[in-house]
């Protein structure tokens, strides 16, 4: 189940082992590529209707509510992904970057 909590080129863990490599450029564009990612991904859910979600969740999980969290697997990537943008932000302040960051979508 790990396999399919994240993107496979940009997991969305806060930290990446490259970080203090990055360039201002390098920061800009991740964490637009977040912005866009999270807003596909907000389209795509809701376009998904909603007894469609319930049905997949109950039914696939129905053994495991007492030892996984179920919250919303949006809600999740969402959460990770702000995550990974605060670290961008706290690193483009630290390289003294001139960028400005969008405030996160929400679904």
């Amino acid at each position: 189940m790990a396999g399919c909590a994240f993107d496979a080129k940009y997991p969305d863990t806060p930290f990446r082992y490259n970080d203090e490599n990055l360039t201002c450029s390098d920061i800009e564009f991740e964490a637009t590529e977040i912005q866009k990612r999270a807003e596909r991904m907000i389209a795509e859910d809701a376009a998904i209707p909603e007894d469609e979600k319930k049905k997949s969740t109950g039914v696939m999980f129905v053994p495991l509510w007492f030892v996984l969290d179920l919250t919303d697997p949006l809600n999740v990537h969402l959460r990770a992904m702000e995550a990974r943008t605060k670290v961008l932000k706290r690193l483009a302040d630290k390289k003294e970057c001139d960028l400005t960051f969008q405030p996160p979508p929400k679904p």
